[in-house]
């Protein structure tokens, strides 16, 4: 098997592999495998930040699927996305050999 196809398989078999790293998700209605990983960003004072807008702070939402379930072309930055039900916008995201990492923002008030 040649080194891409091996990566290939590899998507499913090991990194989006629901026993060990993934969960299903639901993305803009279609169910699938994805690793999620959901980050706050706060200041070092452990405040939530948004430095535009007071008491607003971003949760970032890492999102890794594969691109054949994802279906479709990669997301463009300032796209909404639905992920469980809850709408994000994509702040930036990538094709790594067959791999979507898809970074999604979501702004709160505190």
């Amino acid at each position: 098997m040649s080194f891409k196809g091996q990566l290939a398989k590899d998507i499913h078999d090991v990194f989006l592999n629901l026993d060990e790293f993934a969960e299903k998700v639901v993305i803009d209605g279609r169910e699938m495998a994805a690793n999620v990983e959901d980050i706050q960003n706060t200041d070092r004072d452990g405040r939530y930040v948004r430095p535009d807008r007071d008491g607003v702070y971003v949760r970032h939402k890492t999102v890794a699927v594969a691109a054949v379930d994802y279906g479709g072309e990669l997301p463009i930055q300032g796209q909404l996305i639905s992920l469980n039900g809850q709408r994000y916008k994509v702040a930036e995201a990538s094709n790594d050999l067959g791999l979507f990492v898809i970074v999604l923002e979501d702004n709160e008030e505190v």
